[in-house]
């Protein structure tokens, strides 16, 4: 009976409520550290080499793809939303055989802000590699369909604006980023809340 006295205190449970807490409480370091990754993620999928950057008012102009893979239009301003400034479907040639290219309207809306520019992706196409001609009519394109107008009926001063196209990167990164930002966001609320009880509970 001596023997089983002396071994009692062993008997406790290493992981105390203490303890626990703490681990509890780096959930939230946890958390920014992948919030911080998601974003990365985020921006390396709306990122891309940009091959043309011109005023939005500038209705022709040239640029060379470099490799064939997919693009994107944006349109880029300071007090640009997440609704696109109105504008008709442009032309893109290719300079030595003619042959224009399919331009698409996403279905996804895709936006993002740096801070000092707003962008809106508003056309993306495929592309061989070559040297092309931008054209951008003042008359409506017959190809204006209505999800492009329902995506671009915002109306504003087009002075203020850019085109730019760039590079899309797969989508992948896109669905990474977002997947970790969640997982961040759940590790730094139960942190906090897990905190918020123990200090509660003293």
């Amino acid at each position: 009976m001596i023997f089983a006295g002396r071994l009692q205190p062993f008997k406790t449970n290493i992981l105390t409520p203490t303890v626990t807490h703490i681990l509890l409480f780096c959930l939230i370091p946890v958390g920014i550290f992948l919030l911080i990754q998601g974003i990365k993620f985020i921006r390396k999928s709306i990122g891309g080499v940009v091959l043309l950057d011109m005023p939005m008012m500038q209705t022709d102009a040239r640029f060379i793809v470099p490799k064939e893979g997919n693009y994107a239009i944006w349109q880029k301003g300071k007090a640009l939303r997440k609704r696109a400034v109105s504008m008709h479907t442009p032309d893109i040639y290719h300079e030595k055989t003619g042959e224009r290219l399919q331009l698409q309207v996403p279905f996804a809306v895709m936006s993002t802000n740096d801070g000092s520019y707003g962008r809106v992706r508003v056309f993306t196409f495929y592309a061989p590699a070559g040297q092309y001609r931008y054209q951008l009519s003042a008359a409506p394109a017959t190809r204006d369909t209505w999800l492009q107008k329902l995506r671009t009926n915002y109306q504003a001063d087009t002075s203020k604006f850019f085109i730019e196209i760039k590079e899309s990167r797969p989508a992948v990164f896109l669905v990474f980023g977002i997947l970790i930002v969640i997982l961040s966001a759940f590790c730094i609320i139960t942190g906090f809340v897990f905190t918020l009880q123990l200090v509660a509970g003293h």
